[in-house]
């Protein structure tokens, strides 16, 4: 079983840093880094990002994953 994108990066020994610098949109990469690079809160995210809503900063966050999964199994075909 695949295991959640996030999951696996930060499970692994792959540098989270590297691979959300991978992430072709900066907006993504700015989610994904003050989420799991700074430990900021959904709140604090949605906040600094000033996003209308929590729920828009969850959807961007779910989306934001696909393109990181879509960037993990690149790693994996790769390998």
């Amino acid at each position: 079983s695949t295991l959640f994108p996030y999951t696996t990066l930060f499970r692994s020994s792959i540098n989270a840093e590297k691979m959300i610098a991978r992430v072709p949109q900066e907006n993504y990469r700015r989610l994904l880094t003050l989420r799991y690079l700074a430990g900021m809160s959904f709140r604090s995210v949605s906040d600094e990002l000033r996003y209308e809503d929590r729920n828009s900063v969850y959807r961007a966050h779910g989306w934001a994953l696909v393109e990181l999964g879509k960037i993990l199994e690149e790693e994996k075909e790769d390998a």
